[in-house]
């Protein structure tokens, strides 16, 4: 018989201003591999993630650990959660992207070109003359993913096999990664 999972969430539903905004039958993750959790803006990623850290507790469901029915504080004794937003300029997301460029001593119209492009491949082209500040996180996220270069904030942030942008380290094969 083999182990149960090391993380285990069963028929969890998070429920919140009369709707639901997350409803996830099962996820169940082995020791020692490398999950990542991508999908649209809203599609409940900090949610769950809330849940699975007990930040947050479930209006229905169970989290279990190794099998067994988890406390709040038996998860955070082996669990942490950094959820953050990025830190932006009061400008505009065009701008906000520009800026790394524009550090780096790249031309004026470069700059333009290159944080056009990387905005577009991101997805939030149609945010360009938006104020940073209106942002969603998600929307906030994927602009700082333009990084200072007018590309990928960094050189692990890359498209996997289902065309999400993933960041991860090079030791792990970002193709086996699921995306939820």
């Amino acid at each position: 018989m083999s182990p149960p999972p090391l993380l285990e969430l069963r028929d969890i539903v998070v429920e919140a201003g009369g709707r639901t905004i997350l409803d996830v039958p099962r996820i169940a993750l082995a020791p020692k591999h490398t999950t990542a959790v991508l999908g649209a803006n809203g599609a409940g990623k900090t949610t769950l993630l809330r849940v699975t850290g007990a930040l947050i507790r479930p209006t229905a469901g169970e989290v279990l650990l190794d099998g067994r029915a988890a406390t709040a504080a038996a998860i955070r004794r082996v669990s942490a959660a950094v959820l953050q937003r990025p830190l932006l300029r009061r400008a505009t997301v065009h701008e906000n992207a520009e800026t790394g460029l524009r550090f780096h001593r790249v031309p004026r119209p470069e700059a333009r070109r290159r944080a056009s492009e990387w905005l577009d491949r991101l997805g939030v082209g149609h945010l360009t003359n938006r104020a940073a500040h209106t942002l969603s996180a998600g929307e906030a996220q994927r602009r700082t993913h333009t990084g200072p270069h007018g590309g990928p904030g960094g050189p692990d942030l890359r498209r996997n096999h289902h065309g999400c942008w993933t960041s991860c380290s090079t030791s792990h094969a970002p193709n086996t990664w699921p995306c939820w």
